[in-house]
């Protein structure tokens, strides 16, 4: 009789085990097929453009194209200089990207340098860039800064003054071939530089870097 009891409660509980077993992994399953987050990314690049020009934005993702030109991502020139254009790409994931302006006359210019990076947010913010396109071979920043940020040097300060109507990370880029450090300038501010001194070693540029 005892032993019928106790194989009675070895089965009951091995069928609890296997039930809260078959719990946790449908648990386990529903939370892997939980989508990532998929963030809006906004592209905003400064770019020098003629009538008739459009830029465009590609990279690693579907979303971008796939560095094909063809399935580039138009940006708005509402804003113009600055062009735009906000789109969702995957969450957590590392994007590398570039600008390109197509011509009139169908001839596409890529920006010069290395591949643009970024890693989208893993919570499923939004993000947005701050960009210039880069059009200048050799300067150490991201490319010349647009016309509307305006410098004026003096022996001892360089003040540099952004007036796009955005933020942007500026640096200056001395004559010799220093650069300064990178400073986040706010849209109608002002930030000061080292002058030219004793050498005359001016600004030669404002780099968006």
């Amino acid at each position: 009789m005892w032993v019928g009891r106790a194989a009675g409660w070895y089965r009951t509980a091995a069928g609890l085990l296997l039930l809260v077993g078959t719990l946790a992994v449908a648990r386990t399953s529903a939370v892997a097929a939980e989508p990532r987050p998929r963030p809006t990314v906004s592209f905003e690049v400064a770019a020098p453009t003629q009538w008739g020009d459009t830029v465009f934005v590609t990279g690693s993702t579907p979303e971008l194209g796939s560095w094909s030109p063809d399935a580039a991502v138009p940006l708005s020139s509402a804003s113009a200089p600055v062009w735009t254009a906000s789109l969702v790409l995957e969450g957590a994931a590392s994007v590398s990207f570039k600008y390109l302006i197509k011509r009139a006359d169908g001839s596409v210019v890529w920006e010069q340098a290395d591949n643009r990076a970024m890693t989208t947010p893993s919570d499923g913010s939004s993000f947005t860039t701050h960009d210039t396109f880069r059009d200048t071979v050799g300067t150490p920043a991201s490319g010349i800064a647009p016309d509307c940020v305006v410098a004026h040097a003096s022996w001892r300060y360089t003040a540099v003054t952004n007036r796009c109507g955005m933020p942007l990370h500026l640096q200056a880029l001395h004559q010799g071939g220093a650069a300064s450090d990178c400073r986040w300038i706010g849209a109608g501010s002002t930030a000061t530089f080292a002058g030219y001194g004793p050498f005359r070693d001016y600004v030669l540029a404002v780099n968006h870097c």
